[in-house]
């Protein structure tokens, strides 16, 4: 249901954030509606999205403008990654972002003024020095780029009008288990309910190496990646674009109230198909353990990815936790190898686990399967804290260099996890 609640929120939230910028004419009007998102990672790991929202007329001029921007920087508790549920965006802090003169959301407000009227060519040559209240150093070359995406944006959509309307843009950011998720959302209104919208999301991938945080590749947003982006009933643009077609006409309220279940062409909320594929793996794989209780447990489950080398690692752990220590943990790890081929990404095979490749993916001292059962009976009885410093020359049998680093970080993380 994440994925579904997100493009409600965040579409309520770009309903509430709307701004005036036409007035009634005599007759109709073609508009486009255009969303765009300018994502980079500094060297401290933080992530700052631009979006913009335009509203074009026929002769591509910008008729209405709205942007934000939302940041964060990922930091360390208990060695792993913390989860923050929400990040507010500069503009909805108003002036609870100040800046030397007036706050981000006034001057982004002035530079918004002054490029109503004007096309890409012209606001890719604004001269700063003419926008009256806009005085923030560097931002305005970020508008600039995210302005320029928009106009080249294949992603826009239509509505035609003779009202007024009104244009809203906004965020949602939060980050969970390494990623931060940044959910966008543009829309137009006429008359309280929907004429436009656009939906987009992006995600970057951060995991934890010898203490320090270490961010992923980011390649673009789920809707850029199109049919790169693949789910188990169409990709994330598809999915998206039927979501954005169902709530045309429909106010704030409607939307979050909708019935996702009307809503053809959109199954995104936690396919109940793949759910039922990976239970019954379970169910009837051969790597099981049992513990032995009379006291109360609880279970956690914990994933960690990475991407190097063009290899793509996840690590995955489950815990049954009595008392605090573990009573029972299995841990496994599969991996996917990419390479370039003509400018482009080609995925090598994948044949499974190496835990279900069993002494098919041998290593120097034994089988990743055997060195990692080893892993998991030296840490029964152990808490989190105690995995995370457990000296490894103490553990026979597991001499793999550097799986215990990972082993040592998602297994504390399932049982942070553990309910």
């Amino acid at each position: 249901m994440k994925k579904t609640l997100s493009l409600i929120l965040v579409l309520v939230l770009a309903l509430g954030c709307i701004a005036c910028f036409a007035s009634c004419g005599e007759k109709e009007k073609t508009y486009s509606l255009a969303l765009a998102v300018d994502t980079t990672i500094g060297s401290d790991n933080k992530v700052s999205n631009y979006v913009v929202a335009l509203v074009l007329d026929d002769a591509n001029k910008i008729v209405a403008a709205r942007i934000d921007c939302v940041e964060t920087t990922p930091e360390l508790a208990d060695g792993a990654i913390k989860d923050v549920a929400s990040v507010t965006s500069k503009v909805a802090l108003g002036d609870g972002y100040a800046m030397t003169s007036g706050s981000f959301a006034k001057q982004t407000k002035a530079f918004e003024d002054a490029i109503v009227g004007k096309t890409a060519e012209e606001v890719k040559n604004l001269d700063m020095s003419l926008v009256s209240g806009c005085t923030m150093p560097y931002s305005p070359f970020s508008f600039k780029a995210v302005i320029a995406k928009a106009f080249a944006s294949t992603n826009k959509t239509s509505f035609t009008t003779a009202e007024s309307f009104t244009l809203g843009v906004a965020t949602e950011m939060s980050i969970s288990g390494g990623k931060v998720s940044t959910y966008y959302a543009a829309t137009a209104v006429v008359g309280g309910k929907i004429a436009a919208n656009i939906i987009d999301c992006n995600e970057v991938s951060f995991t934890v190496s010898e203490g320090a945080i270490v961010a992923g590749a980011y390649n673009g947003t789920k809707v850029e990646l199109g049919d790169g982006y693949a789910m188990t009933s169409g990709s994330f643009a598809k999915q998206t674009a039927a979501f954005e077609d169902a709530i045309v006409g429909k106010t704030a309220d409607e939307v979050k109230n909708l019935d996702m279940s009307l809503v053809s062409g959109c199954t995104m909320p936690y396919s109940p198909f793949s759910f039922k594929a990976v239970i019954a793996k379970a169910f009837a794989s051969t790597n099981k353990t049992s513990f032995t209780t009379a006291e109360s447990f609880t279970l956690g489950v914990a994933t960690e990815m990475s991407i190097s080398g063009g290899k793509v690692s996840t690590y995955y752990a489950a815990t049954a936790v009595v008392g605090g220590k573990i009573a029972a943990n299995i841990i496994d790890c599969n991996e996917v190898s990419f390479t370039v081929s003509e400018g482009a990404i080609v995925a090598g095979a994948y044949n499974g686990t190496k835990v279900e490749l069993g002494d098919g993916y041998a290593m120097t001292s034994g089988s990743f399967a055997k060195q990692t059962a080893a892993f998991e009976d030296a840490i029964v009885g152990k808490t989190a804290d105690e995995v995370k410093n457990l000296d490894m020359s103490l553990v026979s049998g597991c001499t793999m260099p550097y799986s215990p680093y990972s082993f040592k970080s998602v297994v504390p993380a399932a049982i942070a996890n553990a309910r």
